[in-house]
């Protein structure tokens, strides 16, 4: 095998993490473009949540949503505190 081939070769949670962060950054440019491009036929998730989602179920998993996330970045933050720290 060449060294080109070789240097392809990542491993799965590099794999994992480039595929997750391109879909993430593409939901979000979809979600800017619809907002933003002036077609009155385009709808963004926004719209379309708001259309078709009571709002109490938007509201829990809206909320929920923020909770887990300040409380998974809080969690990791502390653990890379932690472990920063110099032993005594």
């Amino acid at each position: 095998m060449s060294r080109f081939w070789r240097s392809l070769r990542t491993d799965r949670a590099t794999r994992w993490r480039t595929a997750f962060l391109a879909l993430t950054a593409l939901v979000i440019g979809m979600e800017i473009r619809a907002a933003t491009d002036g077609d009155p036929t385009t709808d963004p998730y926004t719209d379309l949540t708001v259309r078709h989602v009571p709002w109490e179920l938007a509201l829990f998993v809206g909320g929920g949503g923020l909770v887990w996330l300040f409380g998974h970045f809080g969690i990791r933050y502390w653990r890379k505190h932690r472990r920063a720290k110099p032993a005594e």
